[in-house]
């Protein structure tokens, strides 16, 4: 009897903790999927040839349905950048299932971070170091002058 009070007081306190504790909701994916522009920062020129790029690599041969995801947000509410790009790719499903193989840029505006997730079937193409240089050389130099549509 003791055991069973025990046992309902602990599942009782989490229950309360992971409720005070929940997380802000993920954004959903727009339309596009491939842009989402939550920030409002990037020109409607720029998202259209972003969508056509993510189109035209999915429907490659050879592709396996990789998938290249842009999103924009305003704030991470909090969280932690890796953790939030990490649930957001999770969330949506980017890339193919089996295969891994999909990217999501992230770009918080309000922390002025970015992160470029990758999943483990493209990590021998785009690995740390070389996402790394990706933002540091085409991103970063850009964003710091508010230039997203080129960054």
């Amino acid at each position: 009897m003791k055991k069973r009070l025990l046992l309902f007081c602990i599942l009782a306190c989490a229950l309360a903790l992971s409720a005070c504790g929940a997380a802000p909701k993920l954004p959903e994916p727009t339309r596009e999927f491939y842009v989402n522009d939550y920030a409002n920062v990037i020109s409607q020129p720029t998202e259209d040839r972003i969508v056509d790029m993510g189109t035209r690599l999915q429907q490659t041969e050879g592709a396996r349905g990789a998938q290249v995801v842009v999103l924009t947000v305003e704030s991470l509410d909090g969280r932690p950048l890796e953790q939030y790009a990490l649930d957001v790719a999770r969330a949506w499903g980017i890339g193919d299932k089996n295969a891994n193989n999909g990217v999501l840029i992230l770009l918080a505006l309000s922390e002025r971070e970015s992160r470029i997730e990758v999943g483990y079937g493209l990590e021998g193409a785009l690995n740390d170091a070389k996402t790394g240089r990706i933002q540091d050389q085409y991103m970063i130099p850009y964003f710091s002058n508010d230039d997203f549509d080129t960054g």
